[in-house]
Order: structure tokens, then sequence, then C-alpha cells
């Protein structure tokens, strides 16, 4: 539910959480916490996917847009995630 003072969805923020594995024994550790990498967007509270990428070590991240036919798409390349294109609208 969105609050009196903002009309941003409730699902507006996209964060980004870095944890390493390796870290306390296997355990893991959270070395970044909550970075936010989409801001003031309607964004679907589901609907995130992952494909691996051609090259075998990278990923693609697809985020939908909430009630619409636009994605945003991430590209995941070792040890950091960067904006490929903003959005993406497919038609049906």
């Amino acid at each position: 539910m969105a609050s009196s003072s903002s009309n941003k969805s409730p699902f507006d923020l996209l964060y980004l959480n870095k944890i390493n594995l390796k870290a306390n024994g296997g355990a893991g550790k959270v070395i970044e916490r909550m970075q936010p990498i989409v801001q003031g967007e309607f964004i679907s509270k589901t609907q995130m996917m992952a494909c691996k990428h051609a090259n075998g070590r990278d990923w693609w991240l697809l985020k939908m847009m909430h009630d619409s036919v636009s994605v945003y798409i991430f590209n995941y390349q070792r040890f950091r995630l960067q904006p490929w294109e903003t959005k993406l609208s497919v038609s049906p």
C-alpha cells in the first residue's frame, strides 16, 4: 500500500545485495546490502527471470514492469551488475 505522502507503488524499488559465500567458513557474509538498482518505477512484485548468457559465464536478469509489457534488462558479469537497456517494450 502506498503511503499518503507518496504516489509510489510499494514495489518501486529493486535492491542488490552482495554476499561472499566463502566468508565465515562457508556460511557467507553480506558485503553490500540493499543497493538500489531500480528506483521510482512501478515494477512487478514477482516475475524476475535469469538466463545464462551464451558465453557460459555471465547472466541476463530480466525484471517485469507492473501492469505493462516492458522489461528491465541487466547483465551480470563477474562481480558486477550493469543495466543493459533501461526498458524493453515487447509487443504481444
